[in-house]
């Protein structure tokens, strides 16, 4: 942020650039203080609709914004974190809270509106960007728990495996989710490499 910015900027800078870190964190929070099926049902198939998203970019090939300061190597359609955080938000109220109209789903849609917002006032995507990824992550959700199927999905593991997840589970998503989440910073560090040698 410049010095010129209105200093109403920087609450939006401050959540907006924050969103990967809160999403991660909450996320591996969830999971590890509750330690039972659902919760990491629930994080594996945030991490797959992570994994659509960049197949989508991938085959859309649409680029971001001409100004974006992400342009080399990474697509804009849809924005990942708009998928992330539209598929969180939607899983997270049909989950865990009592409708899409209590204060705790209410201000997670905020955060993440806000969250968005900084995305394409920084011209790291554009607005249809933006917003298809938000709506394909909020339809990725309910697919999955809207309609009961990954609900499925734990019935079935705690009846193989019991209620308790054990620590190497948990370590072993948190690794492959940690791995999915900074894909684009390890295929740049890898063709950093490549060039020196």
């Amino acid at each position: 942020m410049s010095t010129n910015e209105p200093t109403i900027l920087l609450p939006i800078t401050i959540i907006g650039s924050s969103t990967r870190f809160v999403v991660s964190s909450s996320c591996l929070l969830l999971v590890l203080s509750t330690r039972t099926p659902l919760s990491l049902l629930f994080l594996f198939s945030a991490i797959l609709n992570s994994i659509f998203g960049k197949i989508l970019k991938k085959t859309l090939k649409q680029s971001r914004p001409a100004n974006s300061p992400l342009t080399e190597h990474s697509g804009g359609m849809p924005s990942s974190h708009a998928l992330a955080l539209g598929f969180l938000y939607t899983g997270t109220t049909i989950l865990y809270l009592p409708s899409f109209l209590s204060p705790i789903s209410i201000g997670i849609l905020i955060y993440s509106l806000i969250g968005l917002y900084y995305r394409i006032l920084r011209d790291l995507h554009s607005l249809d960007q933006v917003i298809v990824g938000f709506l394909l992550g909020c339809l990725d959700s309910h697919l999955i728990w809207g309609t009961g199927f990954g609900t499925k999905g734990v019935s079935f593991f705690e009846s193989s495996f019991g209620n308790d997840l054990s620590i190497g589970a948990l370590v072993g998503l948190a690794v492959f989710g940690a791995f999915t989440v900074t894909w684009r910073e390890i295929a740049q560090a890898s063709r950093f490499i490549k060039k020196k040698t």
